[in-house]
């Protein structure tokens, strides 16, 4: 993901920039991704396509 930043966006991160914010999005992501899990599991079928 650096590396994209860099050659791509021409944009210099650190690692520990991009650490703290994958940490803050994962954060910030938790208690939603937990919501869908549990009415995933109330479901009575759920299909997922694995061709891309």
């Amino acid at each position: 993901m650096q590396h994209f930043f860099n050659d791509v966006l021409n944009i210099k991160i650190s690692t520990g920039f991009l650490d703290k914010q994958v940490q803050k999005v994962s954060k910030s992501l938790a208690e939603p991704y937990q919501e869908l899990l549990s009415r995933l599991r109330l479901e009575k079928h759920v299909h997922s396509d694995e061709t891309g």
